[in-house]
């Protein structure tokens, strides 16, 4: 074999091992620190690296046989079954978010009809008394009760526009509770 030919084999043997050893001392490392899904991946790192290890001992004809095939495929299933259990939280965690949405959408719902009785009798209880104010108001300033004098029927014109101005004030707050 050229010279060439061996050294892109070293090349080709050693990256993919170094690579692999740094992704074994991190799984070993989140293993160590009792992360989710660490055993799993630490185990097929093992078999991969020991797969990687006899392939290498292969092609160099110190060992017989070669593992790496059945090696690269416990990896897999190691990582699919990592995948599997990490769809499976996620789903969870998703159904368990669908709940708290549902629970406080019933919540907000309750509190929006609450709101909407409160602005209704609010505003009845408001209004009630602007259009006796308004009514008795005009009745004076029309001289029901008698004749009054200017300074009297100017401070009635200000009751009953300060009246009917909250009384469109009150109004408006209805028109907007119904939007």
């Amino acid at each position: 074999m050229p010279p060439s030919l061996i050294r892109q084999n070293i090349i080709l043997d050693i990256v993919p091992s170094v690579y692999t050893s740094y992704v074994l001392v991190k799984s070993h490392v989140a293993f160590k620190n009792q992360k989710k899904g660490s055993l799993v991946t630490l185990i097929g790192m093992v078999i991969l690296i020991i797969g990687i290890i006899i392939e290498i001992l292969f092609e160099n004809q110190i060992l017989p046989i070669t593992v790496i095939v059945p090696s690269y495929l416990v990896f897999l299933f190691t990582q699919f079954i990592l995948t599997s259990i990490k769809f499976t939280q996620a789903y969870k965690a998703l159904e368990k978010s669908r709940e708290e949405i549902s629970l406080k959408n019933i919540e907000l719902n309750r509190l929006s009809r609450l709101k909407d009785e409160f602005l209704s009798n609010t505003t009845h209880e408001l209004k009630t008394p602007l259009h006796g104010i308004i009514g008795i108001a005009d009745a004076l300033n029309d001289g029901i009760a008698g004749e009054l004098n200017q300074k009297v029927k100017s401070n009635l014109s200000i009751i009953i526009n300060s009246a009917q101005r909250l009384s469109l004030l009150v109004n408006d707050i209805l028109d907007a509770q119904r939007l």
